[in-house]
């Protein structure tokens, strides 16, 4: 039987390891595209503990104290103007943010920017952190402020190479980005992909990857998770998120340079429509 191009996925089940709230888009475009979403997240999103710590970072905001605010992804953008919102300083930060450089680290995160009217200055073609480093190379960064507001598992690299060109950096922790409560769904892709009846399993960040051996780990399944991903296409979005899963001796079939999930489910369109053909 001929495979329907407009349905490149028809029939596989995929794998969708992104957290509740953040999900629903890439299963609507997985079922789009004739696939079988399987919602199993690795990771849940939650409010910084210290709000106020947020709060007088927006302040430095709206006082003139950024000169640079940059977005790593969606997610930082929900939660900073939440905060915003439930101080009811989302105005002044929004009168701010017309006198600094925006910078957005994709498309996506620029949409959601704009979903509230925020011009964005920058968004790098390659949208990971290399490429945001880039693209902020013809700015002389000596003595710039920069606001960073990221999650609670973000790495110190990005920091240190901006302060290294002079920049004096200001990170705030915008979200905690942790394993979910119930793992249930977690247990249930690991014993699914033992059974071999998942196609494809996407993971967006390194957190995604790194909490689902966790999981596995902590029920004496992580044998069992490198066994089943053997046999299943694994696409990653970005350099750190493959890096992950070679540190736990899983080969990465997809790696997408772009960060979106369109971008992701493309790429691994791409990779299975070559499986098929090598298989003819």
């Amino acid at each position: 039987m001929k495979t329907d191009p407009e349905l490149p996925l028809r029939g596989m089940v995929v794998a969708i390891t992104r957290p509740v709230g953040y999900n629903t888009a890439m299963a609507n475009l997985v079922k789009s595209l004739g696939g079988v979403p399987r919602l199993a997240p690795t990771v849940k999103i939650r409010p910084p503990e210290d709000i106020g710590r947020v709060e007088e970072f927006i302040r430095k905001a709206t006082h003139g104290d950024i000169d640079i605010l940059i977005f790593m992804s969606v997610k930082s953008v929900r939660s900073l103007f939440q905060v915003a919102a439930d101080a009811r300083l989302k105005h002044n930060l929004l009168k701010a943010l017309g006198d600094v450089i925006v910078v957005a680290i994709g498309n996506k995160t620029q949409d959601a920017l704009r979903l509230h009217s925020v011009e964005v200055k920058i968004v790098p073609h390659d949208h990971s952190s290399k490429g945001l480093l880039n693209s902020l190379s013809e700015i002389d960064l000596q003595g710039l402020n920069i606001g960073i507001p990221r999650s609670s598992n973000a790495d110190e690299i990005f920091r240190c190479v901006l302060e290294k060109r002079g920049a004096k950096v200001d990170e705030v922790t915008a979200y905690i980005s942790e394993i979910p409560d119930s793992v249930g769904p977690a247990l249930d892709l690991i014993k699914s992909l033992v059974r071999r009846e998942v196609d494809a399993v996407t993971f967006t960040s390194a957190s995604t990857g790194k909490n689902l051996f966790k999981i596995a780990e902590a029920h004496s399944l992580d044998d069992e998770l490198r066994d089943g991903l053997c046999d299943a296409i694994v696409a990653t979005i970005g350099p750190v998120t493959s890096k992950a899963f070679i540190e736990y001796g899983v080969h990465v079939d997809v790696i997408s340079s772009e960060h979106s999930t369109e971008a992701l489910i493309l790429a691994l369109t791409k990779k299975l429509a070559e499986r098929k053909a090598n298989n003819l």
